[in-house]
């Protein structure tokens, strides 16, 4: 690589950058070539933890169960589980440990299965921090020198020169082997130059990177790293010399200290030129979803979903659609669309599911599909859009943003110059809108682009946007449209969406088998047993309009549900409160006595004194009263109450008009 420290008056070549923290790098060792141009790409892949630990959610079994005063028997607990899996329809769930009598024992509701005492998302967090690709460059040792006026650097392949600086004294050229990053591949040594007392100056950087297949080269930029954190700076790409160049008009904010740090990065191709289908999971079924990912993603973005419905034995085959979102939409959508065909005798009913670009893609492979006349359209039961930019976003500052935050943000890089990227600022509004959508959307928008946006938005695009397909607004609320408190990367694997997804996928299984522990209609129950006694799990079993909606979607149904309270749903949960025997007898004497000492007055006065006292002492009675029987007796005996007393004022009326005359 060649960097050149140039005067200040070179211009910035691709506009300013932001600090970005990374995810913990996991160092691992390179293997040592002799020559740069035999670099080679190794990749480290991380022993599967969910594999290894985590066995498929057993049911429970209902066979020879004791019998727990109150309750519903759930199921017996299989030996060693850590996590069970139980249809939501029970509410109170206990875990008895049973001998010669049961008792009830330690246990939790969660929403995640747990494995090892670590849940399933940790596990492959881990797995993810500890996986990656790796070049193996050949080792070079530091170099220092002493340098005059326009001085050089050189060391194997990487040349450094450096003009208009007049007051740098020495310089040295540090070479640190690559390290893994959690979602991004090194192509270069870090390369480190210590500068001695350097001065606000621009620079202009170029930096070689070995060819080497299995690398999207559209993505290749350049990080530069400050207080263990990286700036990612996208530069011009020369193909054919394989080199990337940056200008930067003022070197200071890059500086830690008085040292430069720059490394080449990018991503590696899950599919570099053409995609393709690949099934995660099965269990026989003729039920399929296909899953389509995003431009800042990749298919292991799905892998919640996966595990959820692989570790529960759902009765879907899962898919997952690798493809280069480099290319033009029109493209991926025609080759979805016919590989979705090649496998048509695979399933009876079909599901899609696109994530941002993915939305897209979904929406253009039905469009096609309806237009070539392909079988799968007719087997399509409905298509799941989430956070997909219909009508585009603000600016294209905002997937500059987000390349800037790519490390940080665990996503993948991308080409923010792209011809997809210029789409996606632009908006897609698809012509295909037969087809059964339900929309999801996130309201919760990123810190870097929060100023972007002026209505609510997921950091990358509006609601109004993400629910907008083909001109028509997807927005019945609960019934093809889903709105959650989530950041657009959240939408294909935060635990509510999740469950979101898995709901309209299983609503039909659902209905038809309630008892069933479908995700989406299901809850977890933590335990800790062992196999030497039995345990069992014990519930009170609820109706169906009772149970855990996570969009409150029931709230209204007059019955206060799981997960409903007086302040999330108070028409369904605000009851009127109850008056016993011993208050409302107490209420009524309080009463009889107020309106009897009423009648005094006037039977007394003999006629009414308008604005005297007697009237201001009437006034505060009957407030008080009327308060405190609303605190002990609740609204409708006060109605009851209030009922009363318009009767005694009329009599009261009477009897001050016949004494007047």
């Amino acid at each position: 690589g060649t960097v050149i420290f140039t005067p200040a008056s070179i211009n910035r070549g691709s506009g300013q950058s932001r600090v970005i923290s990374p995810q913990p790098v996991v160092q691992a060792p390179a293997l040592v070539v002799t020559s740069r141009k035999e670099a080679i790409m190794t990749f480290k892949k991380s022993p599967s933890l969910v594999s290894e630990k985590c066995a498929p959610v057993t049911p429970l079994k209902v066979k020879d169960v004791p019998n727990f005063p109150g309750y519903d028997i759930i199921g017996k607990v299989p030996c060693g589980a850590e996590t069970v899996n139980l249809p939501n329809e029970y509410t109170d769930v206990q875990l008895l440990r049973c001998g010669a009598s049961c008792e009830v024992v330690e246990s939790r509701i969660t929403n995640t299965i747990s494995c090892d005492k670590s849940s399933v998302p940790e596990l492959r967090k881990q797995e993810r921090e500890n996986t990656g690709f790796l070049i193996s460059l050949p080792e070079v040792s530091n170099h220092l020198q002493d340098i005059n006026q326009n001085p050089k650097l050189t060391k194997e392949d990487h040349f450094f020169e450096f003009s208009g600086i007049n007051q740098l004294v020495m310089a040295s050229l540090d070479f640190k082997a690559p390290s893994l990053l959690p979602s991004a591949l090194f192509l270069s040594h870090e390369l480190k130059v210590v500068l001695d007392k350097p001065g606000p100056f621009g620079v202009k950087i170029v930096l070689s990177y070995p060819a080497i297949e299995g690398v999207d080269f559209e993505t290749i930029a350049v990080g530069v790293r400050k207080n263990n954190q990286w700036i990612l700076l996208q530069g011009t790409v020369d193909r054919q010399k394989s080199t990337v160049t940056l200008n930067i008009e003022n070197i200071t904010p890059y500086l830690d200290g008085n040292s430069l740090t720059v490394a080449v990065v990018g991503n590696v191709c899950e599919e570099c030129t053409a995609g393709k289908l690949v099934q995660e999971y099965s269990d026989g079924s003729r039920r399929a979803i296909i899953l389509v990912h995003g431009l800042t993603a990749r298919s292991t973005r799905f892998q919640n979903i996966i595990d959820e419905f692989a570790l529960n034995k759902q009765p879907w085959q899962v898919w997952t659609y690798r493809y280069p979102y480099s290319r033009d939409i029109e493209v991926t959508g025609s080759e979805l669309a016919a590989l979705i065909e090649s496998r048509v005798n695979e399933f009876d009913e079909l599901s899609l599911l696109g994530h941002s670009l993915g939305g897209l893609v979904t929406e253009k492979a039905f469009e096609v599909g309806n237009k070539k006349g392909y079988q799968w359209v007719s087997k399509l039961q409905t298509a799941i859009i989430a956070g997909t930019p219909h009508q585009g976003s603000p600016a294209i500052e905002v997937y500059r943003a987000i390349f800037e935050n790519s490390l940080a943000l665990r996503s993948d890089i991308f080409y923010v110059n792209s011809n997809t990227v210029q789409l996606l600022a632009q908006g897609v509004n698809s012509t295909a809108t037969a087809a059964n959508y339900q929309v999801i959307a996130g309201t919760k928008s990123f810190v870097f682009t929060r100023d972007l946006f002026t209505s609510e938005n997921d950091g990358v695009t509006t609601t109004s946007s993400a629910s907008t397909i083909g001109g028509a607004e997807f927005k019945n609320r609960c019934k093809n449209y889903y709105d959650l408190p989530v950041t657009h990367i959240e939408l294909d694997e935060h635990p509510n969406v999740i469950n979101i997804i898995a709901r309209i996928l299983n609503n039909e299984i659902a209905a038809q088998n309630p008892q069933l522990p479908l995700v989406g209609y299901n809850q977890y129950l933590a335990v800790n047993v062992d196999c030497e006694q039995e345990y069992y799990v014990v519930g009170k079993k609820i109706s169906e309009s009772a149970t855990r909606d996570p969009l409150l979607c029931a709230c209204g149904n007059d019955v206060c549900g799981v997960g409903e309270d007086d302040t999330s749903c108070p028409h369904d949960c605000v009851k009127p409160k109850e008056c016993d025997d011993k208050k409302r007898v107490i209420n009524t004497l309080l009463v009889i006595g107020a309106l009897l000492l009423i009648y005094d007055i006037f039977r007394r006065r003999g006629k009414s004194r308008s604005g005297t006292f007697e009237w201001i002492v009437i006034e505060i009675a009957l407030v008080t009263l009327l308060v405190i029987h609303y605190a002990t007796c609740g609204i409708y005996q006060l109605g009851l109450i209030l009922a009363g007393m318009l009767v005694i004022a009329h009599i009261v009326q009477k009897e001050i008009r016949k004494n007047k005359h």
